[in-house]
């Protein structure tokens, strides 16, 4: 929501990574 429009990075990326990486660690 408020991430989507913050600069920095694309909040999708984010989200991509913290689950590519929820479903190692599992």
């Amino acid at each position: 929501m408020t991430a989507e429009g913050r600069p920095g990075g694309p909040p999708f990326f984010m989200r991509r990574i913290r689950q590519d990486a929820l479903s190692r660690r599992w």
